[in-house]
């Protein structure tokens, strides 16, 4: 057996952390080059799970059988060694630029490399100009008044819609690559989906369907300092850029921001989670869009790995199995066999979509590399775009409205589950200009709360099924002076009331049209109204 590999299964995490922490804070002129090295071990997974848990940057595909590849600075390198490990140099962080000039075009393609942050703005910018009529380049930071990034970048996607211009009341839809800035791969899936969605529509049957019945954004590049970083400076760079050391933008993000699988809290490591939840102008961004656009479903493009990832890593969640089931389903039309795990940290993107939006949302890891051959980058993205399609086309379980009872304006109001328990904070809003919601939950009877300040709460008994989607729309009546048998909150008993109750004749459940509360609407709730008919008796 490896003594050395003994001495780090002899330490805690918790240990390693504190070793970790002794790094150098930002400011301090300290040297944050990386390198890519390799430990070995006895264990290799054991090890490269101890190593995440203490904040250390475990490559994707870097855990073999005798080793694990990890990323550091060298204050972390310097950790390791205090840990008594021996870890043996891969490869220094340089220039992406000055990788790819060694490495010979690819013949036939346009562009004939890797494109750079300008490029991808000046592609994006192209393809808006091409089709104006379904397409439109938006700058999210101006659009919302959010803050520039460190180093002064805005953040930038492009709409995907038939009536582009306007706001529909249609689902949307986010593609979002690069959180991390040395998966560069992940910029070209987004563009190959953009040019998809674009090229193909009113030729293609399935694209012209997506792009009419649904709000598309695609996101290439989040994190335009660090990729702007990769390519001018360390191609093993994964952070942004703030203070110079950087913080993980898929760590940031304000879910399970406290849990024992939440990023780093030292600076000088790769996967630093920030000084709070949310800190950075990235995240910010994303939650400003996200809240406005109210997406239902949402791809988060990675690499590597060539499997999806669901859930959360240290909490658990109800749907737990349902997401895993998904997610197969997803790597599935992605190329990927159904491959699909865990995710190894919180705080992620994807986690706080689904928790906090109640959106259908995956990180998906793509190649088996950042920065393979760029010919393997197009084949990757022709590989994973029927996956982005299939995400599109997925029925929503349970969708709809919520209303004011009195005027039809739309209502925020809080969509619950009743009897379910639920750990982290999640909840799940109706909201927007349309007061739209959506719901994705397993096959099966479910009792919805609806509930807004100021209003009486509606419950609804629903079925969900595998493969169809449910259009409920709910109105909420203004809190004050109500009557038995008033059903649309006008103080009267009338006809679109009888209309109401007629209609759900037969129907179980906590229901407002069973007025005596047996259980059932039938003709006892009928008479009840009838015998009210005209009137409206207020108890003072």
């Amino acid at each position: 057996m490896g003594v050395r590999t003994l001495n780090i299964y002899s330490a805690t995490a918790a240990a390693l952390m504190v070793v970790a922490m002794a790094a150098a804070q930002p400011g301090d002129g300290q040297d944050t080059r990386t390198a890519r090295m390799r430990l070995i071990a006895d264990d290799p997974a054991g090890l490269a799970l101890q190593l995440e848990r203490a904040g250390f940057d475990v490559l994707e595909g870097g855990v073999t059988t005798v080793s694990v590849d990890v990323v550091v600075m060298p204050a972390e390198l310097a950790a390791l060694r205090e840990m008594g490990l021996q870890p043996s140099l891969v490869s220094r962080g340089r220039p992406l630029r000055d990788i790819l000039k060694e490495r010979p075009p690819t013949e036939g393609s346009v562009p004939l490399g890797y494109r750079d942050l300008a490029q991808v703005i000046e592609s994006m910018n192209a393809t808006a100009d091409a089709f104006p009529d379904i397409c439109r380049m938006v700058n999210v930071t101006e659009q919302y008044s959010m803050p520039s990034t460190f180093d002064g970048h805005d953040l930038f996607a492009l709409k995907i819609s038939d009536n582009v211009a306007q706001d529909e009341d249609e689902p949307a839809i986010l593609v979002v690559s690069c959180h991390h800035a040395r998966e560069i791969i992940t910029p070209e899936l987004a563009l190959y989906a953009i040019e998809q969605l674009t090229s193909l529509y009113g030729s293609d049957q399935r694209v012209t369907d997506a792009v009419d019945s649904h709000e598309i954004w695609i996101a290439p590049v989040w994190n335009p300092d660090g990729y702007d970083y990769v390519f001018t400076t360390d191609n093993n760079w994964r952070k942004n850029r703030r203070d110079g050391v950087g913080v993980d933008q898929n760590r940031n993000y304000p879910i399970n921001w406290t849990t024992a699988c939440s990023g780093s809290t030292t600076p000088s490591s790769q996967t630093y989670k920030g000084p709070s939840p949310g800190s950075e102008p990235e995240t910010q961004t994303m939650i400003a869009l996200s809240r406005d656009q109210r997406f239902a479903k949402v791809i988060d493009y990675h690499s590597s790995g060539r499997e999806s990832l669901w859930g959360y890593a240290c909490p658990t969640h109800p749907f737990d199995n349902f997401m895993q089931q998904e997610a197969i389903a997803l790597s599935n039309a992605a190329g990927y066999g159904g491959s699909n795990r865990p995710p190894s940290a919180d705080g992620e993107h994807y986690q706080w979509q689904f928790a906090i939006m109640g959106a259908h949302a995956f990180l998906v890891e793509t190649q088996t590399q950042f920065q393979p051959s760029y010919q393997s980058a197009l084949n990757e993205a022709a590989l994973v775009w029927p996956g982005t399609l299939w995400m599109i086309e997925r029925p929503i379980p349970v969708s709809g409205h919520v209303a004011d009872a009195q005027t039809g304006d739309p209502l925020e109001a809080l969509v619950e589950i009743q009897g379910l328990t639920f750990n982290s904070g999640e909840e799940n809003f109706s909201g927007g200009p349309f007061g739209a919601y959506h719901l994705f939950a397993p096959a099966g009877n479910y009792e919805l709360r609806f509930s807004a300040p100021g209003y009486d709460p509606e419950t609804r008994q629903v079925t969900v099924t595998a493969d169809t989607g449910l259009v409920l729309d709910v109105t909420l009546s203004p809190e004050g002076p109500s009557c038995e048998g008033d059903l649309n909150g006008s103080l009267a008993i009338e006809m679109l009331d009888l209309a109401r109750l007629v209609s759900a004749l037969g129907q179980t459940g906590a229901l407002p049209e069973d007025l005596n509360g047996d259980g059932t609407v039938d003709d006892a709730d009928r008479l009840i109204m009838a015998a009210a008919w005209g009137g409206c008796v207020i108890a003072p």
